[in-house]
């Protein structure tokens, strides 16, 4: 009896030395065996189209007329629209502004020079303005300087001056303009051009101020830029220039001062 115990010991004693596992009974599920689940490989990226450039800045488009783009000066524009009106006969409404370009013309002959007429060979400032009707199908170029006086509008390369009226009322039609014997009764341009006559006066005399008495001031439309007073073997630029003639009184003699409208005051010998 001894002997089979010891008999069944020795083997189980081998069998757990195999490191064997028992086998399954019968109608045991087999053992699964779990596998490690694959990690799906990721799909390249797709390789990003190129970011769109951006559009060049496009450069500021030049002004219709060309110059420079600034805006003029208000009176300037209102005379250049009310002249040219007047020019075309049409209510000013129907000229409308389309661009105000800065000019430095080569003379004083404004970019639109009369041919076979010379002209002071000085740098002149003033302006390119373009006006159009209301369709804008027409279209008006003037050249300006920087007084209301200095307006030419070019037609085909030929000037038509448009130069401004002198201001104040406006006279009838055909009449001349009156006389003004009060200084009080002058305008503010009236006033400036009785002040550049008594300075003038002053300097070509070497008299004081006090000694200048003011007899009358008259608006006037000089028919060039000599004022009314030219000097021999001088060129004058073609254009209505609006102006006083202004008469003061000094050591009992009379002198009469022809003016534009706020830079020039020449001595005339009264006819």
């Amino acid at each position: 009896m001894r002997k089979m115990i010891l008999t069944l010991a020795a083997g189980a004693l081998a069998l757990a030395g195999c490191g064997g596992s028992p086998a399954a009974g019968p109608g045991s599920a087999p053992t699964a065996i779990s596998t490690p689940a694959a990690r799906p490989t990721a799909a390249p990226e797709p390789t990003g189209a190129p970011a769109p450039t951006a559009a060049p800045t496009s450069a500021p488009a030049p002004s219709p007329a060309g110059g420079t783009s600034v805006r003029p000066p208000d009176d300037l524009v209102t005379a250049a629209q009310r002249q040219l009106a007047a020019y075309l006969k049409a209510d000013p409404s129907a000229v409308v502004l389309q661009s105000g370009n800065y000019r430095d013309w080569p003379d004083a002959g404004l970019g639109c020079p009369q041919p076979g007429t010379a002209y002071p060979q000085v740098i002149t400032p003033g302006f390119l303005l373009v006006f159009t009707d209301p369709a804008q199908k027409q279209s008006y170029d003037v050249h300006t300087g920087m007084a209301p006086a200095e307006l030419v509008l070019c037609v085909n390369q030929q000037p038509v001056s448009l130069g401004a009226p002198a201001a104040g009322a406006s006279p009838a039609a055909g009449a001349p303009p009156a006389a003004i014997s009060d200084a009080a009764a002058l305008d503010e341009a009236g006033l400036r051009a009785l002040a550049q006559a008594q300075m003038a006066l002053v300097r070509d005399l070497g008299v004081s101020l006090g000694e200048v008495t003011f007899v009358q001031a008259e608006p006037v439309e000089w028919n060039d830029s000599s004022l009314g007073c030219p000097k021999p073997d001088q060129a004058y630029m073609q254009v209505i220039t609006s102006g006083y003639k202004v008469t003061l009184e000094a050591q009992g003699q009379r002198y009469e001062y022809h003016t534009d409208m706020g830079k020039r005051a020449v001595r005339c010998e009264s006819n």
